[in-house]
């Protein structure tokens, strides 16, 4: 239905020859295929909206699509093309965009930088786009960063300091109905628990991500995994002798 939708709109786009919403079109494809878990299709579909943006000068479209491509490239684990293309995009949106704009690509390269285990880069533009949202209020953005910052403590095995950005966090985002924002927050609350050996603990918070499926925006692939790994947790978390290490190894063993 979907798919189908943004597609008319393209074919719409196309009968009155506007390049503009051509190429909204194609970015509009490609987000979908994105969130379909297809990002080489999201890839070709922004390829195609970039090379509209530029043959008619759209700069901020250009802008957009790199971000687009950005995205998808990381999602691939290309993250040097994925670093080029967001910095690409903030070149423009410093020009075009608003301050807003620039701490959302900052916010994406921070992640970008986190997947990669650059910590220390992650942090730094992560804490700039902190910055431009706490001095323009945007109280979502703001929310967004702190949990991308408790994730790198996360990684880094600073636990109990994760722990309490998700936390203080979590109540910010059920407030302003943010619901991919606090699912990822949730999980990111069990997952460290697990990370900890508290499996009981982290499989409640598991489980709230899990049993909400329309009413916390997870795609078909977070929730498989989250599935997968609550039924190992439940199978195995009164084991005394079950430990992180042995979850990691059953967690590999059940993926598809």
């Amino acid at each position: 239905m979907a798919l189908a939708h943004f597609q008319h709109a393209l074919d719409f786009a196309r009968s009155e020859e506007n390049s503009r919403l051509i190429c909204m079109g194609y970015l509009n494809l490609a987000g979908y295929f994105r969130h379909i878990n297809n990002p080489r299709k999201a890839i070709d579909e922004v390829n195609k909206a970039l090379a509209i943006a530029e043959e008619n000068d759209l700069r901020k479209l250009r802008g957009e699509a790199c971000y687009k491509l950005g995205h998808a490239y990381s999602d691939l684990g290309w993250f040097d093309k994925a670093l080029e293309k967001h910095f690409e995009a903030l070149r423009i949106s410093e020009e075009l965009g608003t301050r807003e704009e620039n701490a959302e690509i900052l916010n994406a390269i921070g992640s970008v930088y986190k997947k990669s285990f650059d910590y220390d880069n992650a942090l730094l533009h992560i804490n700039r786009a902190l910055e431009i949202n706490r001095l323009v209020n945007n109280i979502n953005g703001i929310a967004a960063n702190m949990v991308n910052i408790g994730a790198v403590r996360q990684k880094q095995g600073r636990h109990e300091e994760a722990l309490r950005i998700y936390h203080e966090v979590l109540p910010v985002t059920r407030e302003a109905e943010e619901h991919w924002l606090e699912a990822i927050t949730t999980g990111n609350i069990g997952s460290s628990m697990v990370d900890q050996g508290k499996l009981q603990e982290g499989l409640e918070y598991l489980r709230q991500v899990v049993l909400k499926p329309a009413d916390i925006a997870i795609n078909s692939m977070d929730e498989a995994f989250l599935t997968r790994l609550m039924t190992i947790l439940e199978a195995n978390y009164e084991r005394e002798d079950f430990r992180v290490e042995q979850l990691s190894r059953e967690v590999v063993t059940a993926a598809p």
